[in-house]
């Protein structure tokens, strides 16, 4: 009973960083969202078309650039608990798993570096 409350304490403390950088970018694009919703209820309230098309446009073009780079570094970091596991623990599926995810977590952070979104190659960049 209590080796298999410390195996999933450790999980939770190991997906910890992962769940938190998730609710927070989440958090962040909601936020966003709801203001730029505001506005364009403000320009529609205040007979601004031109303002009102451009914060529309804004909305339906928002691509983040970094959104790649981003999710291959909380894989990345994610994986290195349940690789230190799998090494130190000798439970080779574990590790296994763990290699695959850091694998993926390089290869995204790769796509960000080479692809690095709509907005940043209009401009230029």
């Amino acid at each position: 009973m209590e080796g298999e409350l410390a195996i999933g304490a450790g999980y939770v403390l190991i997906l910890l960083p992962a769940v938190i950088t998730y609710i927070v970018v989440t958090a962040r694009r909601i936020s966003l969202e709801k203001r730029l919703d505001a506005l364009v209820q403000i320009s529609r309230i205040a007979g601004d078309a031109v303002g009102s098309e451009e914060i529309r446009r804004s909305l339906e073009v928002h691509a983040d650039p970094h959104r790649f780079s981003r999710w291959g570094m909380v894989l990345a970091v994610a994986a290195i608990g349940p690789i230190g596991i799998g090494f130190f623990g000798d439970n080779w599926g574990v590790l296994q798993a763990g290699l695959v995810i850091e694998a993926l977590g390089f290869g995204l952070i790769a796509a960000g570096k080479i692809y690095p979104g709509v907005e940043r190659a209009e401009n230029g960049a």
